[in-house]
Protein backbone atom coordinates (compact mmCIF):
# COMPACT_ATOMS: atom_id res chain seq x y z
CA UNK A 1 0.00 0.00 0.00
CA UNK A 2 1.53 3.66 -0.59
CA UNK A 3 1.81 5.75 2.51
CA UNK A 4 1.38 9.57 2.60
CA UNK A 5 3.92 11.69 3.71
CA UNK A 6 3.99 12.12 7.58
CA UNK A 7 1.21 9.12 7.78
CA UNK A 8 3.09 6.21 9.65
CA UNK A 9 1.29 2.97 9.53
CA UNK A 10 2.76 -0.23 11.69
CA UNK A 11 4.38 -3.15 9.54
CA UNK A 12 1.95 -6.10 8.38
CA UNK A 13 4.53 -8.77 9.14
CA UNK A 14 3.88 -12.31 9.74
CA UNK A 15 3.64 -11.76 13.17
CA UNK A 16 1.25 -8.79 12.86
CA UNK A 17 1.36 -8.37 16.41
CA UNK A 18 3.68 -5.01 17.00
CA UNK A 19 3.04 -1.40 16.55
CA UNK A 20 5.77 0.69 15.39
CA UNK A 21 7.43 2.42 18.46
CA UNK A 22 7.37 6.12 17.05
CA UNK A 23 4.08 7.84 16.60
CA UNK A 24 1.63 6.87 13.71
CA UNK A 25 -1.41 9.17 13.08
CA UNK A 26 -4.72 8.45 13.18
CA UNK A 27 -5.27 9.25 9.27
CA UNK A 28 -2.48 6.47 8.43
CA UNK A 29 -3.73 3.86 11.29
CA UNK A 30 -7.09 3.80 9.74
CA UNK A 31 -5.69 3.86 5.89
CA UNK A 32 -3.76 0.93 7.01
CA UNK A 33 -6.16 -1.01 8.81
CA UNK A 34 -8.99 -0.51 5.57
CA UNK A 35 -6.20 -2.01 3.39
CA UNK A 36 -5.42 -5.17 5.94
CA UNK A 37 -8.70 -5.82 6.52
CA UNK A 38 -9.01 -5.67 10.39
CA UNK A 39 -12.25 -6.99 11.89
CA UNK A 40 -12.72 -8.54 15.30
CA UNK A 41 -13.21 -12.11 13.97
CA UNK A 42 -11.31 -12.15 10.94
CA UNK A 43 -9.26 -10.18 8.31
CA UNK A 44 -10.90 -9.10 5.04
CA UNK A 45 -9.88 -6.40 3.16
CA UNK A 46 -12.82 -3.33 3.48
CA UNK A 47 -14.56 -1.48 0.82
CA UNK A 48 -14.81 1.93 1.66
CA UNK A 49 -18.63 1.59 0.96
CA UNK A 50 -19.09 -1.38 3.66
CA UNK A 51 -16.75 0.42 6.13
CA UNK A 52 -18.66 3.58 5.92
CA UNK A 53 -21.69 1.81 6.07
CA UNK A 54 -21.15 -0.32 9.28
CA UNK A 55 -19.73 3.16 10.87
CA UNK A 56 -22.82 5.22 9.78
CA UNK A 57 -21.02 7.71 8.27
CA UNK A 58 -20.99 8.61 4.09
CA UNK A 59 -18.17 7.66 2.08
CA UNK A 60 -17.40 10.92 1.41
CA UNK A 61 -17.08 11.32 4.77
CA UNK A 62 -14.49 8.46 5.13
CA UNK A 63 -12.47 10.06 2.53
CA UNK A 64 -12.18 13.21 4.71
CA UNK A 65 -11.19 11.43 7.44
CA UNK A 66 -8.00 9.64 5.53
CA UNK A 67 -6.67 12.48 4.24
CA UNK A 68 -6.57 14.55 7.73
CA UNK A 69 -9.94 16.11 8.37
CA UNK A 70 -10.55 13.43 11.17
CA UNK A 71 -13.72 12.29 12.90
CA UNK A 72 -14.98 14.26 15.79
CA UNK A 73 -14.31 12.33 19.34
CA UNK A 74 -18.08 10.80 19.25
CA UNK A 75 -17.15 8.26 16.17
CA UNK A 76 -13.55 7.24 18.02
CA UNK A 77 -15.42 4.09 19.60
CA UNK A 78 -17.82 3.34 16.92
CA UNK A 79 -14.52 3.28 14.85
CA UNK A 80 -12.37 0.63 17.51
CA UNK A 81 -15.75 -1.51 17.53
CA UNK A 82 -16.08 -1.93 13.91
CA UNK A 83 -12.63 -2.56 13.29
CA UNK A 84 -11.44 -4.42 16.79
CA UNK A 85 -14.47 -5.25 18.36
CA UNK A 86 -13.42 -6.72 21.76
CA UNK A 87 -11.01 -9.12 20.75
CA UNK A 88 -7.95 -9.61 23.42
CA UNK A 89 -5.58 -10.26 20.19
CA UNK A 90 -6.29 -6.83 18.68
CA UNK A 91 -6.02 -4.79 21.86
CA UNK A 92 -2.45 -3.52 20.91
CA UNK A 93 -4.18 -1.88 17.67
CA UNK A 94 -7.45 -0.67 19.73
CA UNK A 95 -4.63 1.23 21.85
CA UNK A 96 -2.40 2.68 19.41
CA UNK A 97 -5.63 4.16 17.26
CA UNK A 98 -6.84 5.41 20.57
CA UNK A 99 -3.35 7.30 21.03
CA UNK A 100 -2.96 8.70 17.39
CA UNK A 101 -6.79 10.22 17.74
CA UNK A 102 -5.76 11.91 21.39
CA UNK A 103 -2.50 13.12 19.84
CA UNK A 104 -3.95 14.32 16.66
CA UNK A 105 -7.57 16.08 19.14
CA UNK A 106 -4.50 17.83 21.36
CA UNK A 107 -2.32 19.26 18.04
CA UNK A 108 -5.33 20.90 16.55
CA UNK A 109 -3.44 21.67 13.57
CA UNK A 110 -4.73 24.60 11.91
CA UNK A 111 -1.29 25.06 9.40
CA UNK A 112 -0.30 28.01 11.93
CA UNK A 113 3.04 26.60 11.80
CA UNK A 114 5.16 28.44 14.07
CA UNK A 115 2.33 31.41 14.93
CA UNK A 116 0.73 28.77 16.54
CA UNK A 117 2.70 29.89 19.63
CA UNK A 118 0.66 32.93 19.75
CA UNK A 119 -2.43 31.05 20.64
CA UNK A 120 -1.84 31.74 24.43
CA UNK A 121 -2.29 35.64 23.77
CA UNK A 122 -5.25 35.87 21.96
CA UNK A 123 -8.39 37.38 22.55
CA UNK A 124 -10.87 34.94 24.19
CA UNK A 125 -15.23 35.19 24.83
CA UNK A 126 -17.15 32.78 27.16
CA UNK A 127 -18.97 30.74 24.39
CA UNK A 128 -22.64 30.91 25.68
CA UNK A 129 -25.24 32.36 23.66
CA UNK A 130 -25.43 35.44 25.65
CA UNK A 131 -21.67 36.37 25.87
CA UNK A 132 -21.52 35.68 21.94
CA UNK A 133 -24.34 37.96 21.06
CA UNK A 134 -23.26 41.26 23.23
CA UNK A 135 -19.89 40.51 21.27
CA UNK A 136 -21.85 40.72 17.97
CA UNK A 137 -23.75 43.69 19.14
CA UNK A 138 -20.62 45.83 20.31
CA UNK A 139 -19.16 45.03 17.03
CA UNK A 140 -22.02 45.62 15.36
CA UNK A 141 -22.22 42.73 13.07
CA UNK A 142 -25.56 42.06 11.96
CA UNK A 143 -26.12 45.47 10.47
CA UNK A 144 -22.83 45.65 8.59
CA UNK A 145 -22.47 41.95 7.17
CA UNK A 146 -23.28 40.86 3.92
CA UNK A 147 -22.24 37.07 4.11
CA UNK A 148 -22.77 35.34 7.43
CA UNK A 149 -21.01 31.81 7.75
CA UNK A 150 -21.74 29.30 11.18
CA UNK A 151 -20.00 26.13 11.41
CA UNK A 152 -22.67 24.52 14.46
CA UNK A 153 -23.27 21.08 16.14
CA UNK A 154 -26.37 23.15 16.73
CA UNK A 155 -27.59 26.73 16.65
CA UNK A 156 -30.50 26.36 18.61
CA UNK A 157 -29.67 28.44 21.40
CA UNK A 158 -28.47 31.28 19.02
CA UNK A 159 -31.50 31.49 17.38
CA UNK A 160 -33.69 33.93 19.56
CA UNK A 161 -30.52 35.94 19.26
CA UNK A 162 -30.13 35.74 15.66
CA UNK A 163 -33.63 36.25 15.05
CA UNK A 164 -33.86 39.56 16.64
CA UNK A 165 -31.12 40.89 16.07
CA UNK A 166 -31.51 39.80 11.96
CA UNK A 167 -35.22 41.03 12.33
CA UNK A 168 -33.93 44.22 13.45
CA UNK A 169 -31.59 44.70 11.27
CA UNK A 170 -33.13 44.22 8.00
CA UNK A 171 -35.38 47.09 8.72
CA UNK A 172 -32.42 49.05 7.41
CA UNK A 173 -32.82 50.40 3.92
CA UNK A 174 -29.96 48.67 2.17
CA UNK A 175 -30.03 45.45 4.46
CA UNK A 176 -29.03 42.66 2.52
CA UNK A 177 -26.66 39.26 3.47
CA UNK A 178 -26.36 35.75 3.31
CA UNK A 179 -26.19 32.67 5.80
CA UNK A 180 -24.62 29.74 5.26
CA UNK A 181 -24.70 27.39 8.29
CA UNK A 182 -23.21 23.97 8.54
CA UNK A 183 -25.06 22.11 10.78
CA UNK A 184 -23.94 18.45 12.15
CA UNK A 185 -26.49 15.81 10.31
CA UNK A 186 -29.34 14.88 12.59
CA UNK A 187 -29.33 11.35 10.70
CA UNK A 188 -26.22 10.20 12.25
CA UNK A 189 -27.13 11.82 15.70
CA UNK A 190 -27.91 9.37 18.48
CA UNK A 191 -28.76 11.65 21.03
CA UNK A 192 -32.60 12.44 21.10
CA UNK A 193 -32.24 15.28 22.55
CA UNK A 194 -29.18 16.99 20.35
CA UNK A 195 -31.22 15.61 17.31
CA UNK A 196 -34.13 17.52 18.59
CA UNK A 197 -31.94 20.65 18.87
CA UNK A 198 -30.65 20.21 15.45
CA UNK A 199 -33.48 19.82 13.61
CA UNK A 200 -35.05 22.80 15.56
CA UNK A 201 -31.75 24.67 14.30
CA UNK A 202 -32.44 23.50 10.84
CA UNK A 203 -36.00 24.42 10.72
CA UNK A 204 -35.50 28.16 12.93
CA UNK A 205 -32.52 28.84 10.27
CA UNK A 206 -34.74 27.89 7.49
CA UNK A 207 -37.79 30.11 8.67
CA UNK A 208 -35.26 32.67 8.89
CA UNK A 209 -35.15 33.11 5.24
CA UNK A 210 -38.56 32.97 4.35
CA UNK A 211 -39.48 35.62 7.34
CA UNK A 212 -36.94 38.04 5.93
CA UNK A 213 -36.94 38.91 1.97
CA UNK A 214 -33.50 40.52 2.08
CA UNK A 215 -31.70 37.45 4.05
CA UNK A 216 -30.58 34.22 1.68
CA UNK A 217 -30.12 30.98 4.24
CA UNK A 218 -28.40 28.13 2.95
CA UNK A 219 -28.54 25.27 5.41
CA UNK A 220 -26.00 21.75 5.60
CA UNK A 221 -25.57 19.15 6.68
CA UNK A 222 -22.53 17.37 7.68
CA UNK A 223 -22.28 13.65 8.59
CA UNK A 224 -19.21 13.96 11.11
CA UNK A 225 -19.30 15.63 14.25
CA UNK A 226 -17.97 19.09 14.14
CA UNK A 227 -14.41 20.13 15.84
CA UNK A 228 -13.91 23.58 15.05
CA UNK A 229 -17.12 26.34 16.03
CA UNK A 230 -17.31 28.90 13.40
CA UNK A 231 -18.98 32.26 13.55
CA UNK A 232 -17.39 34.74 10.50
CA UNK A 233 -19.16 37.66 9.55
CA UNK A 234 -17.71 39.39 6.31
CA UNK A 235 -18.53 43.00 4.40
CA UNK A 236 -17.48 44.90 2.09
CA UNK A 237 -15.89 48.08 3.37
CA UNK A 238 -13.99 45.99 6.21
CA UNK A 239 -12.13 43.12 7.38
CA UNK A 240 -13.65 40.05 8.27
CA UNK A 241 -14.58 38.92 11.66
CA UNK A 242 -14.63 35.38 13.22
CA UNK A 243 -15.11 33.58 16.59
CA UNK A 244 -13.43 30.66 16.87
CA UNK A 245 -13.52 27.11 19.03
CA UNK A 246 -13.65 24.04 19.22
CA UNK A 247 -16.10 21.29 20.57
CA UNK A 248 -14.33 18.60 23.27
CA UNK A 249 -15.60 15.21 24.02
CA UNK A 250 -16.41 14.72 27.54
CA UNK A 251 -15.92 10.52 28.23
CA UNK A 252 -18.34 10.85 31.53
CA UNK A 253 -20.55 13.60 30.96
CA UNK A 254 -22.97 13.51 34.01
CA UNK A 255 -20.12 12.87 36.44
CA UNK A 256 -18.92 16.01 35.39
CA UNK A 257 -22.02 17.38 35.72
CA UNK A 258 -22.62 17.74 31.86
CA UNK A 259 -25.83 16.31 30.23
CA UNK A 260 -24.19 15.76 26.70
CA UNK A 261 -20.57 13.65 25.52
CA UNK A 262 -19.93 17.00 23.03
CA UNK A 263 -19.19 20.23 24.73
CA UNK A 264 -19.68 23.43 23.00
CA UNK A 265 -20.94 26.44 25.30
CA UNK A 266 -20.72 24.81 28.46
CA UNK A 267 -17.47 25.93 30.54
CA UNK A 268 -16.11 26.68 27.11
CA UNK A 269 -14.59 29.74 25.46
CA UNK A 270 -14.03 31.56 21.60
CA UNK A 271 -11.53 32.80 20.14
CA UNK A 272 -11.93 36.38 18.57
CA UNK A 273 -10.19 36.81 15.04
CA UNK A 274 -10.17 39.66 13.26
CA UNK A 275 -8.06 40.47 10.48
CA UNK A 276 -6.30 43.51 11.59
CA UNK A 277 -2.75 41.60 11.89
CA UNK A 278 -1.56 39.07 9.88
CA UNK A 279 -1.83 36.41 12.50
CA UNK A 280 -5.49 37.30 13.06
CA UNK A 281 -5.68 37.28 9.36
CA UNK A 282 -3.93 33.99 9.09
CA UNK A 283 -6.31 31.99 11.87
CA UNK A 284 -9.70 33.43 10.65
CA UNK A 285 -8.34 32.35 6.94
CA UNK A 286 -7.02 28.53 7.70
CA UNK A 287 -10.68 27.79 10.16
CA UNK A 288 -12.58 29.50 7.03
CA UNK A 289 -10.87 26.96 4.54
CA UNK A 290 -12.31 24.61 6.37
CA UNK A 291 -15.72 25.75 6.39
CA UNK A 292 -15.45 26.14 2.64
CA UNK A 293 -13.68 22.33 2.06
CA UNK A 294 -16.62 20.74 4.03
CA UNK A 295 -19.49 23.12 2.51
CA UNK A 296 -18.12 22.83 -1.13
CA UNK A 297 -18.88 18.61 -0.65
CA UNK A 298 -22.07 18.79 1.46
CA UNK A 299 -25.57 19.39 -0.81
CA UNK A 300 -28.18 21.70 0.69
CA UNK A 301 -30.92 19.45 2.04
CA UNK A 302 -34.53 20.82 2.31
CA UNK A 303 -35.30 21.54 6.27
CA UNK A 304 -38.27 19.29 6.41
CA UNK A 305 -36.67 16.34 4.69
CA UNK A 306 -33.87 16.61 7.03
CA UNK A 307 -35.48 16.60 10.11
CA UNK A 308 -37.73 13.97 8.86
CA UNK A 309 -34.48 11.57 8.05
CA UNK A 310 -32.99 12.23 12.08
CA UNK A 311 -36.45 11.41 13.65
Amino acid sequence: MTRRTGSKVPSDSSSDQKAVPDQPTFEGLLTFHLARGTRPDRTAKWSKKDFAADVGVSVRSLNLWENGEGPGPGWLPTILRVLFGSNPSLQHFREEMSAAFYRRSQQGDLGLGDDGRRLEGIETIPADPSSVYQFIQRKKLFGTSTQIDLWLYTAETLMPYLRSSLTEASRIADFKCTIRALIKNPQFEADEGTRSSINASIFGLQGLGTALPNLKVSVKLCDETPVLRLLSFRSDASQPVGLLGLYYYEAEPLARGFSRRIIGAENNEMMVCEGRDTFSAKLLARSSSRFELRWSEAPEVNARKAGAKGR
